[in-house]
C-alpha cells in the first residue's frame, strides 16, 4: 500500500510539478520516458514521510538528469569507490 500510495503519489507529481516549473522543457517533455525506482524502507510507518523524501529524491533526480550532472566522466571514475548503505557487504 504504502508503494502504490504515497511513493507513487509523490514521483508522479514531482514529474507533474517539474513539467510545470519547466525543469523539464514542455517543448521537450513529449520526448522523455522516466525510470524510476522509489526506497521505502521496511521499518516506515509515516505516509507522510514517505511521501516527502520520495518526492524530493525524484525532484533532485529530475533537476540533476536536465542539468546534465553528474557527468558521465563523474561517475566512471567513482564507480569503483561509491558504496550504497544497503549494498552488498
Amino acid at each position: 500500500v504504502q508503494m502504490f500510495g504515497p511513493a507513487q503519489e509523490a514521483v508522479a507529481r514531482a514529474v507533474a510539478d517539474s513539467a510545470a516549473a519547466n525543469i523539464i522543457p514542455l517543448h521537450l517533455a513529449e520526448n522523455f520516458v522516466i525510470v524510476c525506482g522509489v526506497f521505502i524502507h521496511w521499518d516506515a510507518k509515516d505516509d507522510a514521510k514517505i511521501y516527502k523524501n520520495n518526492y524530493e529524491a525524484t525532484m533532485m533526480a529530475i533537476k540533476s538528469a536536465m542539468s546534465g550532472e553528474p557527468k558521465v566522466s563523474d561517475i566512471t571514475a567513482k564507480k569503483d569507490t561509491v558504496k550504497h548503505p544497503y549494498g552488498r557487504k
